[in-house]
């Protein structure tokens, strides 16, 4: 929908010099949905890496108007990256969180109409966290929503040229200076890590308290209490993957560390999932979403990454994987990939990465996957948002940054504005039911490019099917309105339905000596039931 028709007039903005002095910022930012006011309609709120946020408020018609101010949530300069409403002390109406690079998540209370009051210290949220993504959930069945916040890191150390002092104690190197937390002295080089989860359970009033680590709350795969994960959080989801009502835990890591499924034992205590449960991971994962895709009662679900969409970008790019042969019959180690990963359930709480023989490996540089069911043939299709401001994954570049030779941290720091910029078209697949998927983006009006990490889906008319708001860096936000009408009849059905036309034509087959028709008749009777 135009943005000068609907209103909608919001850029998520982050200058050149400023992606180069902390290449984390690229990570882009989110848009939460939701009715702020309880008129019935629902609102948009878009976060800004680098600038202010904007909430709109839906006039309907497709019209919208920022109410930002008023509402108080302008948020300046905040480098916020993710949003999302939800009832946190079970008032009937809906609260804002905001996750930011530096000053972990902040919360707002509702008032019922709209106007917001920032009550994070208030709630036990206060940290200095470099927060991107958050979920919540009743882990622990107690009837209030819980809150998990994945952490990255307000700043990228290494790769902004960020330098640290090593020195021998009792025969060990230990970093030293600011960033010693987030920096590793592993074989002889400086390794940067991220930053640790956390887990906040509410107390019914919207109160959190953080759930320890190192504890029975977290408990490895051999059932070890788990030490705190400095991980690479990019994306995080809570559903109900094992079928026992409670919700089990996703997290998708960057880089080295890998992603984490937490299942819960039903009473908010979590266990690291084995090796048998999933046998792969991506690299450098960036979002995942859950869906019963093949209507098996089973949750299947689907992690991105940044394998190209084409053989060339593919043989172009940079990976930071080391490939390890797989030996029979080895099963304590679990390999990552480059590209996508889609998990079919098998039943047993394992399952199955298909991605491949599904046709959804690769959709360019990925930050998350949505599942609804666009054509409403009764199965879910897959969206896909992507992008990149700088692909620093081209070979070409890299090489020609090489030739320089040594570089002083002033000039090395300015590197990553020699890279190429990576708009993408989006991704969208149809799912044929059978666990593989045809691209549909052009037929469905979705092959836009642009640099795109922030989505989320909603009745933005009333109408009944779900339309989008994509939060671009540095291009307009996007809405789209979804046209799908009445759907055809599924196929299966509409093959029944035409083999049960032609079973009412004269059969030309003889009859038996007691005049009955030929048995083979019932079958496609039969067929219509499906």
């Amino acid at each position: 929908m135009p943005s000068a028709a609907s209103g909608l007039t919001f850029t998520n903005t982050l200058s050149p010099l400023a992606a180069a002095g902390n290449p984390n910022l690229m990570n882009g930012s989110g848009v939460a949905a939701g009715d702020v006011d309880g008129d019935g309609r629902c609102d948009l709120y878009f976060c800004n890496i680098a600038g202010t946020n904007a909430l709109f408020r839906n006039l309907g018609n497709w019209r919208f108007e920022n109410i930002t101010a008023a509402a108080g949530v302008l948020c300046p300069n905040w480098t916020s990256s993710g949003a999302v409403f939800a009832d946190l002390e079970g008032d009937r109406d809906l609260d804002l969180l905001i996750t930011t690079l530096g000053s972990g998540v902040h919360a707002f209370r509702n008032d019922g109409k709209g106007h917001f009051r920032e009550v994070t210290a208030e709630v036990g949220l206060t940290s200095n966290t470099g927060s991107t993504s958050m979920a919540l959930a009743d882990v622990d069945g107690d009837g209030d929503l819980d809150l998990y916040v994945a952490n990255y890191g307000a700043l990228s150390v290494l790769r902004a040229g960020g330098r640290a002092e090593v020195k021998k104690i009792k025969g060990q190197w230990v970093v030293q200076g600011p960033h010693a937390h987030r920096l590793r002295y592993v074989d002889g080089r400086m390794e940067e890590v991220g930053e640790v989860d956390v887990l906040y359970l509410n107390d019914g009033k919207g109160h959190f308290t953080a759930a320890p680590w190192n504890s029975p709350r977290f408990l490895d795969a051999t059932g070890k209490p788990k030490p705190p994960p400095p991980d690479y959080g990019l994306s995080v989801q809570m559903r109900d993957l094992t079928g026992d009502g409670a919700p089990e835990i996703y997290v998708c890591n960057d880089f080295q560390t890998l992603d984490r499924l937490w299942l819960n034992d039903g009473t908010g205590n979590f266990r690291e999932a084995s090796f048998l449960n999933l046998r792969k991971f991506p690299f450098s994962s960036m979002g995942v979403d859950f869906a019963d895709l093949d209507r098996d009662g089973e949750m299947d679900f689907i992690a991105v990454e940044m394998a190209g969409s084409t053989h060339a970008r593919r043989m172009n790019q940079v990976t930071g994987i080391q490939f390890l042969p797989n030996v029979p019959g080895r099963f304590d180690y679990r390999p990552e990939v480059n590209r996508n990963a889609l998990y079919r359930a098998n039943g047993d709480n394992s399952w199955s990465e298909v991605a491949d023989f599904a046709g959804v490996s690769a959709t360019d540089w990925s930050w998350q996957p949505v599942f609804l069911d666009v054509d409403l043939d009764g199965f879910e299709d897959l969206l896909v948002i992507n992008g990149m401001m700088y692909d620093i994954q081209d070979r070409d570049t890299l090489a020609k940054i090489r030739t320089l030779g040594k570089q002083t941290d002033a000039a090395a720091r300015t590197n990553l504005l020699a890279y190429p910029p990576y708009p993408s078209p989006k991704s969208a697949f149809r799912n044929r039911g059978d666990f593989t998927f045809e691209d549909r983006a052009k037929q469905w009006g979705l092959d836009v490019s642009s640099i795109a990490q922030g989505i989320a889906l909603a009745d933005f008319d009333n109408d009944g099917d779900l339309d989008l708001a994509i939060n671009n860096l540095n291009d307009g936000a996007m809405i789209f309105r979804n046209e799908c009408t009445a759907p055809p009849p599924p196929r299966a059905t509409r093959r029944a339905i035409a083999q049960y036309g032609r079973d009412r034509r004269p059969d030309p087959r003889p009859r038996g000596p007691d005049g009955s028709k030929p048995r083979d008749h019932c079958w496609r009777t039969l067929s219509l039931s499906r």
